[in-house]
């Protein structure tokens, strides 16, 4: 085995797979079930219900993402684990060129609003928003009171917390409350948490630094919610304000380019 070789079995082994590093010539011959069975630990296999790899970015770069079985974790959240690895070649000198391999593994959650969360419904949802162990749960929290105030939107009684919508789109928001009661759920792709602390570095070369902190009381005092393209080719952004609960929904309509 070659330096190279032996550097990338390395770094293989410590991202939590099990076997010798692959070269390029082999990457290139894989499909995404062949890639997952030699990234993906067998505990974590064997729950693996679908995915995909391709080729991008740098020459000889490679991107594997895949899905494990969904489950319902609530009347109206799904949970699921998912898988990305990505594959760099140490040095491109030839088809035999050692990869370097990184593993990640992310829950995802997905809300079922208005329906129920069962089993076969939470394998059919396509909007999902991957969380870190540091912020699963306010991104949880966020999606379970995003579904609430689309409840009560919906309804007649007068809302519990204020609500406005702005576009920037050549689309006009449908006024506020419709657009929060129809938000296209199944368009979600993320959801960020908005601290209210940050530190400034002094101007450098006409550039600005603003570093977020953690929030003050601990707590993040708001958190955004993205979903698009809808059916009109629009992205929405949702953002939830509250500690507690959610005193204030402001709703984004936006025209967005995504590549």
């Amino acid at each position: 085995m070659t330096i190279l070789a032996l550097l990338a079995a390395i770094l293989f082994q410590a991202s939590g797979t099990p076997s010798e590093a692959p070269t390029l010539d082999q990457v290139r011959t894989w499909t995404a079930p062949q890639a997952a069975e030699r990234l993906i630990p067998a505990p974590m296999l064997s729950s693996v219900v679908g995915g995909w790899f391709r080729a991008g970015g740098p020459p000889g770069n490679y991107t594997g993402y895949w899905w494990g079985a969904a489950e319902p974790v609530g009347e109206g959240l799904c949970r699921r684990s998912s898988y990305q690895a990505r594959l760099s070649p140490i040095m491109v000198q030839s088809a035999t060129t050692a990869m370097q391999v990184t593993l990640e593994t992310v829950a995802q959650f997905a809300p079922t609003y208005p329906r129920e969360a069962t089993r076969d419904i939470c394998d059919a949802q396509t909007g999902w928003i991957g969380t870190r162990p540091e912020d699963e749960t306010i991104k949880r929290d966020a999606l379970v009171r995003l579904a609430e105030a689309m409840r009560l939107a919906a309804a007649d009684e007068p809302l519990p917390f204020e609500l406005s919508c702005e576009s920037t789109s050549p689309r006009p928001c449908p006024g506020a409350r419709a657009a929060l009661a129809s938000l296209p759920l199944s368009a979600l792709y993320d959801a960020r948490p908005m601290t209210d602390r940050y530190r400034e570095e002094p101007v450098v070369n006409g550039v600005r630094s603003r570093y977020a902190l953690p929030p003050s009381q601990g707590v993040y005092p708001s958190v955004e919610i993205a979903m698009g393209p809808d059916q009109d080719r629009d992205s929405w952004f949702v953002t939830l304000h509250g500690r507690e609960r959610v005193e204030r929904v402001t709703i984004r309509r936006a025209m967005v380019i995504y590549h």
